[in-house]
């Protein structure tokens, strides 16, 4: 009898068997009652995945299809990829716990479901059968690191007891629970004061589970990002995640999204004024300008996040501060077909060079894993690669098929224009407050963060270049809302 699609026949079967154990004498009566109380537990087991990565087995599935057509599925071939496993763990692992920090940091939005323990009966001493509470799970879908529970009642005035997936009865304390509720994207409400305030009987929840606290109270996030690092030499894809989680949401962010960089953009905006006469101790006017087009409605007025000017500023100290208005002028001067024409060589696709001056401001749609290898080059002193994820196939005999032959470098941009590129993010990394931290694993090499508008409907985008490439984080898809914005309890 299968215990996970027909647990009360399993039960049955199972009180059959201890029945005739006991009836033979292998078991005792005490045995016997220990044993049937027992819950019937149960859960699908999967093939045990090495590595979690299921955006890069999805592309490698699609590149195979795309090879050998259906035979890919039969004929036993293996495929050996870039993918580093210590960085792809630490990129899944960086992803999701900023995912899910950022999204707590907004608000408990509520139970996943109410009402879960509506026509289910509990015994003399208000228990309910193991086996009931199991099958409320069936037929939802399991995330990464988010366990499904249900909420049986207050353990005491400081703690609720539930029932977790694949885990059984539990408590949770008022540590992992209390959690201001969500009011709007920039406010969340007092705090709670009892467990009544958070969570009622019968409530259908996601919890986590960590070393000091136990379980704590979770929710799927409503934000979204991806993770891409690779290696700047030749190109290598050595870590890649598309989102929060594969069963989620199988939309890979980090190469079928079209994000506005923001100011992410502006050291390509930089390397391309260094190549044409500008050093980073040039002084550029950060005062307001506006520019009038007859074929527009009204007129534009780029301004800095803070809404102030700094008059002449230096270059170097114009990217420490993220100064759109200097980022702008920088490109007038810089002039618009020359900056294209120099960033075009960092492998950036068209549609990221709007031909106006909302360039300076990345205005453009790219996909992460497009500004990944665009950052690439300057970790790389000027020299662009073509980035690759397989490195080998194999069929089912052995016999070599494929094997990936990186191609020679060339050069984008002056060695010299790199370097100073890099040293004025460096300078921005260590300087700006604006930056983000990155995975221990990671070593950074430069970062920079988003702040270009206000009203861009779209959260801050924060990108890190690291050691081996580049981490890009876009968040929600639809919020306008910045990733940086504090977050103040309702009054």
């Amino acid at each position: 009898m299968n215990p996970v699609s027909s647990p009360e026949r399993a039960t049955e079967r199972r009180a059959y068997v201890l029945r005739r154990m006991l009836e033979l004498g292998y078991i005792d009566q005490d045995e016997y009652q220990q044993a049937l109380d027992t819950p019937m537990m149960s859960q699908r087991h999967a093939p045990r995945v090495e590595l979690d990565a299921p955006y890069v087995s999805e592309m490698i599935r699609v590149e195979m299809i795309n090879r050998y057509g259906p035979a890919a599925y039969t004929d036993g071939y293996k495929v050996v990829t870039t993918i580093d496993s210590r960085l792809q763990r630490s990129a899944t692992r960086s992803l999701r716990t900023a995912l899910l920090e950022y999204d707590r940091r907004h608000g408990y939005r509520g139970p996943v479901a109410r009402g879960l323990l509506d026509g289910l009966q509990a015994d003399e001493n208000g228990q309910y059968s193991a086996t009931e509470l199991a099958s409320l799970f069936a037929d939802r879908p399991h995330y990464k690191d988010l366990h499904l529970a249900v909420v049986l009642g207050e353990a005491d005035n400081r703690s609720a007891r539930v029932f977790v997936r694949d885990f059984g009865f539990a408590k949770i304390a008022w540590e992992g629970l209390h959690w201001r509720a969500y009011v709007n994207d920039n406010q969340v409400g007092p705090k709670p004061e009892t467990v009544a305030d958070m969570v009622q009987p019968g409530d259908l929840v996601y919890l986590l589970y960590t070393a000091d606290r136990g379980w704590v109270l979770a929710q799927m996030p409503e934000v979204q990002g991806a993770f891409v690092a690779l290696n700047p030499h030749d190109g290598a894809i050595v870590a890649l995640s598309g989102g929060f989680d594969f069963t989620a949401s199988k939309f890979n962010r980090a190469t079928q999204s079209r994000r506005q960089p923001g100011s992410v953009f502006k050291p390509f905006i930089y390397s391309a004024a260094l190549e044409h006469g500008f050093t980073p101790a040039t002084l550029v006017n950060d005062a307001p300008i506006v520019f009038d087009d007859d074929k527009l409605e009204n007129t534009w007025r780029p301004e800095n996040y803070s809404r102030k000017f700094h008059g002449p500023t230096r270059m170097r100290e114009a990217l420490v501060r993220s100064l759109n208005l200097v980022s702008v002028r920088i490109l007038l001067g810089t002039g618009l077909n020359n900056a294209i024409n120099h960033i075009k060589r960092f492998g950036l696709p068209d549609s990221a060079l709007p031909r106006n001056t909302s360039l300076a401001l990345g205005s453009g749609g790219v996909a992460p894993v497009d500004i990944a290898s665009g950052y690439a080059v300057f970790a790389s002193s000027g020299f662009r690669t073509e980035r690759y994820l397989i490195d080998r196939i194999t069929d089912a005999s052995g016999n070599e098929l494929f094997h990936a032959r990186p191609v020679e470098p060339c050069p984008a941009c002056e060695p010299s224009s790199a370097k100073r590129a890099i040293e004025a993010t460096l300078a921005a990394q260590n300087d700006a407050d604006t930056g983000n931290e990155t995975a221990d694993e990671l070593t950074i090499v430069a970062s920079t963060t988003t702040q270009t508008s206000r009203e861009i409907p779209d959260y801050s985008n924060v990108a890190q270049m690291v050691a081996h490439g580049m981490s890009w984080r876009p968040t929600s898809e639809d919020a306008p809302e910045f990733m940086h914005r504090y977050i103040s309890p309702a009054e």
